[in-house]
């Protein structure tokens, strides 16, 4: 429900917030070219002195266990596996995880990243490093009904941390009354979406069900089946334990069927994680996975050059050297498909809590903030080895990438402040810009983006806060008129959960009322053959463009230290695959 905040002729509490996903596709980040100051009318955009690592760390607090789920695992071509799992793994992260659930009775979830549940859970398909959508928990599929059904075999052998079987009637149970239904009947659930929400799931045999939608929906496996979209995670859950124990039980002691299981948590310290040795591809290398909460860069690196740690998570740039100098140790870097992206509210007439017209409904507002920002000298003196350039809406990471196509919004302060001026701006009132740790210089990026803004006259306000907060904010929408927010998903596609969240005039914390931008969208996710998906995916990109709808600071690499005694093998863009993590030989 929309919750108006309160005002004063001096301040609008407008939501600024950033949420990145550590995630990966393989490959390391390009050496960045030489570094160089932004123009002198620009404010400061260079990067603040590395901190020293202390030798003490101190565990902060920041997490709880489970929030927003995301991708399953990778089911082909398997790392080799132990006769049994073995040995302990520490893993220093730095995000505050938000809420700790893994499903609601509307399907989604809470929070906007997370190791665990990618780890807890299992899907009916994975993805192998390359991409390929293979079966997982489903063995095979077929679309009969002029496509506009999928009918699917589920696996035998499968069994949930209970030591219970995977069955059809818990895969109808997830998507039926989990998912489907839970659209239909929770308060304020059934809303336009894309992709469209399944119309009738039915069980068709002992091992088959089969699923059906009111238009074709080709990429509902792929699409759906891996990520958030627009119901959650569409994991399979035990219905006789649900069931038994309700969902406020199941929040706390969640059983699915991935790799590992949950073995208990310290909220805002830790989280403890079992293998599950009867998992579907054979238990996972590693017996038990420690995840300590570390949000400060320098807690994290000092627990790696102390030993605390393992595998510390993305580590600033300026970090990199002290880890590469650890013998045996080394640095992994993989472009997640997260992008560091400015949203603007330009869904309400009004600024939140007033009676005041919401300037970023004018398209002159936007193309100003593009033009008051220096991106390159961001990406060059801030990012670092944690970041490349991106042209557009979206990076060349995604489908539907047009950037020969386009001009882009050069850094030009003297165009900002007159496109603002012409626009009236109303330059008397304060835009609070928030952002929190969910990837090393993320924070640094977005308190210069506010600084880049005051150049050109804009009340931007940097302020830096824990996530859940910001998660609130964005769901009750109380108050954001300008947001930076995590954008554009780990998969190709960029027409994801988060357009539907975020971009989607109808969406859960909708930022935009553009209905044309919401017709091309749609366009595009009805369209399943790959390249003409992929031309109709360039329309939309040409055109958030040229309205100017976002502003993509850079596309995230994370540097993850990996010590001497373990190996991980990222697939591409899927964050947090714990069970990828084996010993060195």
């Amino acid at each position: 429900m929309y919750r108006p905040s309160p005002w004063t002729p001096h301040l609008v509490a407008g939501l600024a917030a950033l949420a990145l996903i550590a995630a990966a596709c393989g490959g390391t980040a390009p050496t960045p070219t030489p570094t160089r100051a932004p123009a002198t009318t620009a404010p400061a955009a260079t990067p603040t002195t590395a901190p020293v690592a202390q030798a003490t760390p101190t565990r902060a607090a920041a997490a709880q266990a489970t929030a927003t789920p995301t991708a399953p695992r990778a089911a082909a071509t398997p790392a080799p596996q132990a006769a049994a799992s073995r040995g302990k793994v520490i893993y220093a992260k730095p995000v505050d995880m938000g809420r700790s659930t893994t499903v609601q009775p509307a399907g989604g979830a809470g929070g906007p990243d997370t190791p665990f549940n990618s780890s807890l859970d299992a899907g009916l398909t994975a993805q192998t490093r390359d991409g390929v959508l293979v079966p997982w928990l489903a063995t095979s599929w077929k679309f009969v009904n002029n496509d506009r059904s999928i009918e699917i075999t589920i696996r035998d052998g499968a069994v949930f941390h209970d030591g219970t079987p995977v069955t059809v009637d818990d895969v109808v149970y997830r998507l039926d009354d989990l998912y489907m239904n839970g659209y239909k009947n929770v308060p304020g659930a059934a809303r336009v979406v894309i992709p469209p929400v399944p119309q009738a799931v039915e069980k068709i045999g002992p091992k088959s069900l089969r699923i059906t939608f009111d238009i074709p929906h080709s990429g509902f496996l792929t699409e759906t089946m891996l990520t958030e979209g627009p119901g959650g995670h569409l994991s399979i859950y035990p219905k006789a334990y649900i069931q038994r124990v309700g969902f406020d039980e199941f929040y706390k002691k969640p059983v699915g069927a991935g790799p590992y299981k949950l073995a208990r948590r310290t909220a805002a310290v830790a989280v403890f994680l079992e293998a599950h040795e009867q998992f579907l591809n054979g238990p996972p290398p590693v017996k038990s996975i420690e995840v300590r909460i570390a949000p400060e860069d320098s807690t994290r690196v000092a627990m790696f050059l102390t030993g605390e740690a393992d595998i510390a998570e993305s580590i600033a740039p300026q970090f990199l050297p002290q880890v590469e100098r650890v013998p045996g140790a080394k640095v992994l870097s993989v472009r997640s498909g997260q992008e560091v992206v400015i949203h603007f509210q330009s869904r309400d007439e009004k600024l939140p809590g007033t009676d005041l017209p919401s300037p970023f409904r004018d398209v002159r507002v936007r193309r100003a903030f593009s033009h008051a920002v220096d991106r390159k000298a961001i990406v060059e003196r801030i990012a670092g080895r944690a970041g490349v350039p991106v042209k557009g809406p979206w990076s060349d990471f995604h489908s539907g990438y047009d950037g020969d196509r386009i001009t882009e919004y050069e850094y030009n302060p003297e165009k900002a402040k007159q496109l603002l001026k012409e626009a009236n701006f109303p330059f008397d009132i304060t835009f609070p810009v928030y952002a929190y740790v969910a990837s090393a210089p993320a924070p640094q990026a977005v308190e210069s983006y506010a600084n880049y803004l005051q150049a050109v006259g804009v009340k931007a306000q940097y302020r830096l806060v824990e996530v859940s907060s910001l998660i609130r904010l964005w769901r009750d929408k109380t108050a954001y008129p300008m947001s930076f927010v995590r954008s554009w998903n780990v998969y190709k596609s960029p027409i994801r959960g988060h357009y539907n969240s975020y971009l989607h005039t109808d969406g859960a914390s909708s930022f935009a009322n553009d209905p044309k931008m919401d017709a091309l969208a749609l366009e595009a996710a009805l369209i399943a053959e790959p390249e003409a998906h992929n031309q109709a995916l360039k329309k939309l990109y040409r055109y958030m463009h040229e309205q100017a709808n976002v502003v993509d600071l850079y596309g995230i690499v994370d540097n993850h230290a990996i010590g001497p005694k373990v190996d991980w093998r990222y697939p591409p863009g899927l964050p947090s695959r714990l069970d990828l993590i084996t010993w060195r030989q």
